[in-house]
């Protein structure tokens, strides 16, 4: 089932539903804009731009505690977890920061790896 939620337009700033499964011929990350006509990818609605030039690593999630038991794709919201599920991801790229870790998915990842310039730590700098 797909993920419903709401985004906002980065250029109208007006609300957006994402695609559902109503939708289905719809790309699932695909969103259009009803007011100013925009189409665009609602995965970068979240103002991800931060990450841009992040360098990451490819890692096993591991849970921060036993309350904290999960995290998601910074940009698709993919969840990772320690468990063997098919809709749940057990490896993905990871940037640490001094605040916080943030993940994002494979998919993802080589989808803005370009346009963010995401870079992947050298496996020499790994001790």
């Amino acid at each position: 089932m797909r993920n419903l939620g709401w985004v906002c337009c980065p250029v109208c700033n007006e609300v957006v539903q994402k695609p559902g499964e109503d939708q289905i011929r719809t790309p699932f990350f695909v969103a259009t804009c009803t007011h100013c006509g925009l189409v665009f990818d609602w995965r970068l609605s979240g103002g991800m731009d931060f990450l841009r030039g992040a360098v990451f690593r490819w890692e096993e999630y591991v849970a921060p505690s036993e309350v904290w038991d999960h995290d998601h794709c910074a940009f698709c919201g993919q969840k990772f977890m320690e468990v063997d599920d098919p809709g749940i991801h057990r490896f993905g790229y990871v940037c640490y920061s001094q605040v916080q870790e943030w993940w994002v998915c494979r998919d993802c990842f080589e989808d803005f790896r370009e346009e963010l310039d995401l870079r992947v730590e050298s496996t020499e700098d790994v001790s």
